[in-house]
């Protein structure tokens, strides 16, 4: 189920950068493997945005799973 969802989540992004009604555009997702990171961030270049990429340090693992509302294991959080 997570990649069929985050193939939605490009494709509705894609449409909302290709609109271009704003000045940035915030994406919360989990980034693990390269490909999805270098299609968002490929797209996002041609349309005129800069890209930042964000990533949790490996402490914050528990605050993450004491806050997670997709009852992700601690482990999965772990992982990512």
């Amino acid at each position: 189920m997570d990649e069929t969802y985050q193939r939605s989540l490009i494709k509705s992004y894609k449409k909302l950068a290709d609109d271009g009604l704003f000045n940035f555009i915030l994406i919360d997702m989990i980034n693990d493997k390269v490909n999805a990171i270098d299609e968002i961030s490929s797209h996002a270049n041609l349309r005129g945005y800069k890209v930042f990429i964000i990533e949790l340090n490996e402490n914050d693992a528990a605050t993450c799973y004491q806050k997670n509302i997709h009852k992700r294991s601690l482990n999965d959080i772990e992982q990512v």
